[in-house]
Parts: structure tokens; C-alpha cells; sequence
């Protein structure tokens, strides 16, 4: 019987923030973060962005206000992903040292903290056992989080539903990002405030799309049972020809389609099993052509 990996006892060095540090934007955003105060992070930003803005000579502080609140939940859909990450990094920290970047495990995620489920005590031993934290645990927390503190919701008052719309130079909107990023609860959130969940990228991918290629079988599942969100694409896909065409793994494939709502597991299986098989027909082709 192989005898279980040992857990390094050892502490590892996690360098604390200066004070000159905390007076930063960036790690002011990061100590609202690491409390688990979403709107705060998101807050600090908008306030420093109006700030720049008001410096230039065109823009009153009203125009200023409000020309960051209407990209504002776009921007909060784009700070998913490096929240994820953080997240990520502090338990890792916290669960092998007891501290984080800024400050005790106990005041990691504090302001949520009784909304998490997994528990942030199961997310440090788990990050303590294994050595890794799990992509879908950090996004279900941050969601659980967002959710909580109804972030989308009142960035949406504190604007208008037009901030749903909003796009970045690749037409990518917040429910996009959002879907890639994976979390449920604030793919849900978004649809229930008006996204619209056909939306295309510059490059045509429809948001469910997005989840089918990243992975993200949660934000999957939350697009199909929202029915719009089925809808052929401009080339005339329905999601699971796109998801057969897309993944090249046979297990993903499956476990894709499945989140679909193909609850079929043998066709499921029979379905993945041509899609790669055409593939690798068509690369031997290609090889030959070459």
C-alpha cells in the first residue's frame, strides 16, 4: 500500500503589505477583496477611475460619475477572473501558514464568510491536503459573495440595465466574462437583470458558447435551463454540435453535453466518439495534403 504524502510543517514566508503599500489604489481594492467586500474593491476602482477622469478638463463630476458607473459592471465582470486567482492564492497561504497577504486566515473572505458553502474551513483544509485550490471552488465562493452582497444588483441601480449591454473592444459583455469565469449564481444574476443571453463576441461565440469552451460547466448549466440561450448560432450550431466540434477530449465532451441537458449517457458516449473520430480522420488528411 503506498504510504500518503507528508505535508511540508514548514512555514512559508508571506511578505505583509507596508503602509505605504495600503495607500495605493491597487491594494486598497485588494484589502476590500481579501475581506470578501466585493462592492467595496469594485468602489475603490470607480472612485479612482472618476478621479482620472475629472482631471481631464472635458469632464464635470457628474459626466465623470457617470460615464465610469455605466462601464461599471462591465468592469466588475472582467475583475472576476484575477479575483478567482486571489482567492486562490491567499487560502493557499493562509491554509499553510495561518496568515495570508493581508492578514489572518479568520479575516479571509470575513464578510461572507457565513454564506460559503463549501465553508472557507473546508476550502483551507482541502487547499491544505491536496496543495491546489479548485477553479470551481473559487468561483462558487465569489459568487456566494456577489450574490450576498446583491454587487450586480446594485451596480445595475446605481446606473441603469443599459450597463448590461456594455462591451469591450472584442464585444465581450458581462455575461460573457461571466461565463468564462464560471460561477452560477452570477451568470443567474445577470439573466435575471436583463442580459441577454444570446449575445455574440466579435468573434460570433454566444455566451454559453464561451462556458462550453472554457469548461465552465456550471455557468453551462445555468445558460441552459434559459431557453434563448439554446439558439442557433450565426453559423446555424445549436451548442452541443458547437461543444462536439470544439473539445477534443472525449470525457469533457461528454460531461459537456451532459450539462447541456443530454441526459442520455450512451448517446452522449456514441456522440463524443464519432465527433473524435472525424476529427482524426480529418487531421490524417490534412497531414497527407501537407
Amino acid at each position: 500500500m503506498a504510504s500518503r504524502a507528508r505535508i511540508p510543517t514548514a512555514p512559508i514566508e508571506v511578505a505583509l503589505p507596508s503602509a505605504t503599500a495600503a495607500s495605493t489604489v491597487d491594494s486598497r481594492v485588494d484589502i476590500a477583496l481579501f475581506r470578501g467586500d466585493l462592492l467595496d474593491a469594485v468602489t475603490e476602482y470607480r472612485d479612482a477611475a472618476v478621479a482620472d477622469l475629472r482631471q481631464l478638463r472635458k469632464f464635470d463630476a457628474r459626466r465623470a460619475e457617470s460615464a465610469v458607473d455605466a462601464r461599471l459592471v462591465l468592469r466588475a465582470s472582467v475583475m472576476l477572473e484575477g479575483w478567482g486567482v486571489k482567492l486562490a492564492r491567499w487560502v493557499l497561504e493562509a491554509s499553510a501558514t495561518g496568515r495570508a497577504q493581508h492578514g489572518r486566515a479568520s479575516e479571509l473572505f470575513s464578510a461572507c464568510a457565513s454564506t460559503l458553502d463549501p465553508s472557507l474551513h473546508v476550502l483551507l483544509n482541502r487547499s491544505r491536503v491536496s496543495g491546489l485550490v479548485r477553479r470551481t471552488d473559487a468561483a462558487v465562493a465569489i459568487g456566494q459573495c456577489a450574490r450576498h452582497q446583491r454587487l450586480f444588483e446594485r451596480l445595475v441601480e446605481q446606473s441603469s440595465a443599459q450597463a448590461l449591454h456594455e462591451f469591450n473592444r472584442f464585444y465581450w459583455r458581462p455575461i460573457h466574462f461571466a461565463a468564462a469565469f464560471g460561477s452560477e449564481l452570477i451568470v443567474q444574476t445577470l439573466l435575471e437583470l436583463g442580459a441577454d443571453p444570446i449575445a455574440a463576441t466579435g468573434a460570433g461565440l454566444t455566451p454559453v458558447q464561451v462556458a462550453v469552451a472554457h469548461h465552465t460547466l456550471r455557468a453551462v448549466e445555468a445558460l441552459a435551463r434559459t431557453p434563448r440561450a439554446l439558439d442557433l448560432d450565426w453559423e446555424g450550431r445549436t451548442p452541443e454540435e458547437f461543444a462536439l466540434a470544439v473539445i477534443g477530449s472525449e470525457a469533457r465532451c461528454r460531461l459537456a453535453l451532459r450539462a447541456l441537458g443530454d441526459k442520455n449517457k450512451s448517446r452522449r458516449r456514441r456522440r463524443c466518439a464519432e465527433a473524435a473520430r472525424e476529427r482524426a480522420e480529418l487531421t490524417e488528411e490534412q497531414q497527407q495534403v501537407t
